[in-house]
């Protein structure tokens, strides 16, 4: 997430987890996505945008 230009903004996240969502290989890295979001966005506004829960992540093999 901080290496996306534009990170820390909503829509960049947004499209970010679209394009995730697009390719099943990706989907994985969803939780992924989530808990750097978090360092740049409200909790509750990643909760929104994704499935996002931290037992799932912790869950992750990139957890």
């Amino acid at each position: 997430m901080p290496i996306l230009k534009g990170g820390a903004e909503e829509a960049v996240v947004r499209k970010a987890v679209l394009k995730l969502r697009e390719n099943e290989q990706l989907s994985d890295l969803e939780p992924l996505l989530s808990f750097f979001a978090s360092f740049v966005l409200e909790i509750p506004i990643v909760q929104q945008i994704m499935r996002w829960d931290m037992t799932v992540l912790r869950e992750s093999p990139w957890y």
